[in-house]
């Protein structure tokens, strides 16, 4: 087989400007999620003591690009989930997302209607995810819909969703503010469940 690349490609190849740059940012966000999960860790580990400990993770290959991954809370089982979940996502978003399941959505289930009630009159964009692939984090996908475009959240039957995920997404041209959607974030998806 013969290895064929565009000019392009043989021009990016040799630009070590952009990975140089890339590495700066991911360090940087890696920093502040960090004293993030350190942050949220001090203020609710003593509500939340069988979480365990903040935890970054990062990979390359989240459908096709780059990604970040701070988890506090992370109580993670197979039946049981209460995870505050923030997610780089080169290229698409930054996003927070809360996500329960079994008894920690069986705990939280009386709330959720009203605080989802509530999210309709914010000024930003909030999704839930009931069904399909609980792991997606594309809020562009058939597996999330807008709450403010919900036309009856009392329809919607919480008892009886297998994980419920409630999640804010800010345009990466926005990210210089990213510690004030991380409180944004905090008040709307976990003070109200801690």
């Amino acid at each position: 087989m013969k290895l064929k690349l565009s000019k392009n490609q043989l021009e990016l190849l040799q630009n070590k400007d952009f990975i140089d740059q890339k590495n700066r940012v991911f360090e940087r966000i890696f920093n502040c999620f960090e004293e993030e999960g350190k942050r949220l860790q001090g203020a609710y580990s003593s509500q939340i003591s069988e979480s365990e400990s903040a935890k970054i993770s990062r990979g390359e290959n989240h459908a096709g690009y780059p990604y970040m991954v701070l988890d506090y809370p992370r109580i993670f089982s197979q039946e049981d989930i209460f995870a505050f979940r923030w997610i780089f996502w080169w290229g698409n978003s930054i996003s927070s997302t809360l996500h329960l399941k079994g008894n920690y959505l069986s705990k939280h289930h009386h709330h959720l209607k009203s605080l989802l009630i509530g999210l309709i009159d914010q000024d930003f964009d909030f999704y839930l995810s009931t069904q399909g692939d609980e792991w997606s984090h594309n809020l562009m996908s058939p597996d999330y819909a807008k709450v403010e475009s919900l036309s009856d959240i009392n329809q919607i039957d919480i008892e009886n969703c297998s994980f419920l995920k409630i999640a804010l997404s800010y345009p990466l041209s926005d990210l210089n503010n990213l510690e004030q959607w991380m409180r944004i974030s905090e008040e709307a998806l976990l003070k109200p469940f801690a």
